[in-house]
């Protein structure tokens, strides 16, 4: 694959860096694992897929530095039509979802989903496999959720001025962080991690193009760093309304944490707030965009982003108000 054509695709992560060289290290049938280098010297790994991969052939002849550990999917592969930083396939009942740009050492979502699945959690996918290469997941296997996708459906409840469902998804918010702290090791946030939380929402407020609310920001996000004590354990990382998926049941999506974070980030112990508060934020970000692009009231939709923002955290139960006013405002520099 030429520079041209990795800059051009929505999963290459590294875009404004040039690409001097791609070497194939790998190859299992026709997914390849390759080496980029860079202009600049450094290097990625990264997958390459053609589009009509036969996943259900491929997974259980996995040989060499390849090993697929866990179920294969059945019947015919096609590529799902979605913008994200992975590829995906459904093949049978199954979701097939191939990382790109890779990295050595345990995904945080194979991890969380294989974890979900053995606490029995019912509202993300079950895990069912995964291929790897060497120590570096390629591919994660798990079950194809049907139902709509949560952006324009929430998006339609606010046209609708309809809010109910905030509640059930908020309950549905605790159920996940009660899981997933008898999953994983839990712990308390020290004044160091407090501090690091407001120095990297500073730096991240310094690289954005706020104006108006510069001022303001500085001194919500300053709470950041009175959040000594708080909970810790494994979260969602990157939860919005977007990694719903609403059907017979609504089913929470996409574990893989914020894309602009580390490996090392992502499975760090962090508050569960931080998943309600970008999920907050969410609510209000859908309204808008139910005004701009669907027409919605906006008055109307002031008043659905308030319900169902406070359905939400009523169902949720007990939080720290001024910590999550505080995420909040750090979701919203990072949108």
């Amino acid at each position: 694959m030429t520079a041209v054509a990795f800059e051009a695709e929505r999963w290459f992560a590294d875009k404004g860096r040039r690409v001097a060289r791609v070497e194939t290290l790998d190859a299992l049938e026709s997914l390849e694992i390759a080496r980029v280098t860079f202009a600049d010297g450094g290097e990625a790994l990264y997958s390459l897929v053609p589009d009509d991969m036969d996943w259900a052939s491929v997974l259980p002849r996995a040989d060499g530095a390849f090993a697929f550990d866990g179920a294969a999917p059945k019947g015919p592969s096609r590529r799902l039509n979605v913008d994200q930083s992975h590829t995906s396939w459904r093949a049978g009942g199954a979701l097939v979802k191939c990382y790109r740009r890779l990295a050595p050492g345990v995904h945080p979502e194979v991890e969380l989903l294989e974890a979900l699945t053995a606490h029995g959690f019912p509202s993300s996918p079950r895990y069912l496999g995964t291929l790897a290469w060497r120590d570096v997941a390629v591919a994660v296997v798990e079950e194809f959720v049907e139902g709509e996708d949560g952006w324009e459906w929430c998006a339609a409840r606010a046209c609708a001025g309809d809010a109910s469902f905030a509640e059930a998804v908020g309950g549905l918010t605790r159920q996940l962080h009660d899981a997933l702290a008898g999953s994983f090791p839990t712990g308390v946030a020290t004044a160091d991690v407090t501090l690091r939380w407001h120095r990297e929402a500073e730096a991240q407020l310094g690289r954005a193009s706020l104006r108006s609310d510069a001022a303001r920001a500085t001194r919500e996000l300053a709470r950041l760093a009175e959040g000594r004590g708080t909970a810790v354990t494994r979260v969602h990382g990157d939860l919005h309304v977007g990694q719903l998926v609403f059907g017979e049941r609504i089913v929470i999506v996409d574990f893989e944490g914020q894309p602009t974070k580390s490996t090392v980030e992502r499975r760090a112990l962090d508050t569960p707030l931080r998943d309600l508060a970008s999920l907050s934020r969410s609510l209000d970000h859908c309204g808008r965009y139910a005004v701009e692009r669907h027409g919605a009231d906006a008055a109307a939709t002031e008043r659905w982003i308030a319900e169902a923002r406070g359905l939400l955290l009523a169902a949720y139960g007990d939080h720290d108000e001024a910590l999550l006013r505080a995420l909040e405002w750090e979701r919203a520099v990072y949108e």
